[in-house]
């Protein structure tokens, strides 16, 4: 197996690059001596086709070796090619600024989804497109215990009074994760209401 590691921001691997790093391969024949292979692609009907001018990232490619006499008989030798993306998302510019955030419960002891006005964050891969996270958030109730939710459910949560934790987690198509954190701080803003004054 040969790999290929793709530099930052690249999406392909170029025919130069792919043919380079294949080298060359060589046979004996008693009678016309050393034979050249010649590198093609292998179709998913078992065809074959001349190596393409790109190999996409994320791919396994079948690569036959072609060794053809003077004359026309032929062998045959198969090397797989593994294009690798290798590079997370880029988030630069993505996470909110700060990674702290206060929110006031001025009615009620929790404030809901809508008060905390999170930020909507997506990332614009080079590759791979819009990359819309995974957002989770770890929910500290009051008996001090932690619920999780995520996506849609963070909608339906109430907040309590206290600390929680978001995360943002992007996952290109290789796999490839980055993420952005922040914490919600609910802070008790509620009027004291006296009684037996």
């Amino acid at each position: 197996l040969i790999v290929i590691e793709l530099d930052p921001d690249s999406c392909s691997a170029s025919n130069e690059l792919v043919r380079k790093k294949l080298g060359t391969h060589s046979a004996h024949d008693n009678c016309d001596g050393d034979i050249e292979g010649f590198p093609m692609l292998t179709l998913p009907d078992l065809s074959y086709a001349e190596l393409p001018e790109f190999f996409k990232k994320d791919t396994t490619y079948l690569i036959s070796w072609v060794f053809t006499d003077k004359k026309n008989n032929k062998k045959i030798c198969h090397q797989s090619l593994e294009v690798r993306d290798t590079t997370p998302p880029d988030l630069t510019g993505v996470c909110p600024a700060e990674n702290v955030k206060n929110v006031a419960a001025k009615v009620v002891c929790a404030v809901t989804y809508d008060d905390l006005q999170l930020p909507n964050l997506k990332v614009d891969d080079p590759c791979d497109g819009l990359l819309l996270p995974i957002v989770t958030g770890w929910i500290k109730q009051k008996d001090e215990s932690v619920i999780v939710y995520r996506n849609e459910d963070l909608k339906t949560a109430n907040y309590p009074i206290g600390t929680h934790h978001f995360s943002w987690v992007f996952t290109d198509k290789a796999g490839l994760k980055d993420s952005c954190e922040m914490d919600v701080v609910v802070t008790d803003s509620l009027d004291l209401i006296l009684t037996n004054c």
